[in-house]
């Protein structure tokens, strides 16, 4: 793709899209690679959870309990860091926060590989590695959100993010199998270390008004519906997906079945990011939202109350195309309020803080329910505010224009 046609792309407006697409810069190409770079690095925390779990139990012999702190103190500094940053005065150029964030999550990986054994020194380079997820997020998100055609953009970083994630955990059998267990927290380091450079792509990231940037960060009424959607939305997900493997041994799937249906999924959600990149200008934001936020509830609900492997693997591969493609769109209306990109960031942070909270709620019910109460709980708590926040959401977009 040359320069000429690449802007042509990311400028291309529709009669359908122009309502609902903010009027900003285009996109330099580096910056897009570098918000890929910065989206994969980012979301790698989340996505390799179950290898650290493994890596911590096998490998420092931790009980499940101690390594499902890990995850819950990555993921709590990963959402505080994000929600800290979205509420600066003077916020910090994406390139800054984006190396600091790169350099830091390779050193606590380092920590956790050589010198971390004790449960309180893995617990504080979780809570690093958290940060540096927090402030490489910050930096994407930042960096794209005053682009022309933000949905679109988002929908690209988060498809090459996808890629990112999974050339990383690829790496992971090599260096088990070379270092030993503890051998996963190298495959993590590995895209950190190679995105520092990568990442000073983002210095030439286009900027809102210097005045408006400066200014502090107060949430409309649709700003304030989108953060309750949002998190609700990703609250119902972690819920689901949580449990989703057990699920899936429940209905006496194989495990091979299992991990295969989930490369399965991912692959899935890179096409369905780089889909809602070409849907961007054929159809209106409000549709395209809309329709990924209620398929993220129906796809939450068929995946636990499936009944059978087919069944089971069309909700699967459906969660993750709508999940990503939401999460684009989310992005993009939040870039549409506030181009600055704090209300992103904050955003974003409440739905890792929503995302953090599902696996405790979600195992309460499995220990006291069933499967199909999980999944009804899944769908509702994840569609339940699209009916009063939504349309007002959609209100403040269509003022803004």
């Amino acid at each position: 793709m040359t320069m000429d046609s690449y802007a042509e792309f990311l400028s291309e407006t529709s009669v359908n899209a122009s309502a609902d697409s903010p009027a900003g810069a285009v996109l330099p190409l580096p910056v897009l690679i570098g918000a890929c770079i910065g989206s994969g690095t980012a979301h790698l925390v989340s996505s390799a959870m179950p290898f650290q779990v493994d890596a911590l139990m096998t490998g420092v012999n931790f009980s499940a309990t101690d390594s499902g702190w890990f995850g819950f103190f990555e993921i709590i500094a990963l959402s505080l860091t994000m929600i800290a940053l979205s509420r600066l005065h003077r916020p910090l150029p994406p390139v800054v926060t984006a190396v600091a964030g790169a350099a830091l999550g390779a050193i606590a990986n380092i920590l956790l590989f050589s010198v971390a054994r004790s449960t309180l020194a893995c617990w504080g380079c979780a809570i690093l590695i958290g940060v540096a997820s927090g402030s490489l997020a910050r930096s994407y998100i930042q960096a794209v959100s005053a682009s022309r055609n933000v949905d679109r953009v988002y929908s690209i970083a988060s498809g090459g993010g996808l890629i990112v994630i999974v050339g990383a955990i690829s790496l992971v059998p090599l260096a088990t199998h070379l270092c030993g267990p503890l051998g996963a927290f190298l495959a993590f380091c590995a895209p950190m270390l190679v995105a520092t450079p990568l990442l000073l792509m983002l210095r030439k990231a286009p900027h809102a008004a210097a005045a408006h940037e400066r200014a502090r960060l107060r949430l409309s009424a649709g700003g304030v519906a989108l953060v309750v959607m949002w998190t609700l939305s990703s609250l119902g997900q972690s819920v689901a997906w949580s449990f989703a493997g057990r699920v899936g041994a429940h209905l006496a799937l194989s495990e091979k079945f299992i991990v295969t249906l989930s490369s399965v999924g991912i692959i899935a959600g890179v096409l369905g990011s780089f889909g809602g990149a070409v849907i961007a200008t054929m159809l209106p934001r409000s549709v395209v939202l809309l329709t990924s936020l209620v398929g993220v509830a129906a796809a939450c609900f068929f995946s636990c109350a499936a009944w059978g492997p087919w069944s089971y693997a069309i909700a699967i591969t459906g969660f993750w195309v709508f999940s990503m493609l939401s999460y684009a769109y989310l992005l993009g209306s939040a870039a549409s309020l506030d181009d600055t990109g704090k209300a992103g960031t904050l955003c974003s942070g409440m739905d890792r803080l929503g995302f953090a909270l599902g696996a405790p709620l979600g195992g309460l019910v499995v220990d006291h329910g069933s499967f199909l109460t999980l999944a009804l709980m899944a769908a509702v708590v994840a569609g339940l505010a699209i009916p009063f926040c939504y349309p007002v959401l959609h209100r403040e977009l269509r003022a803004a224009l």
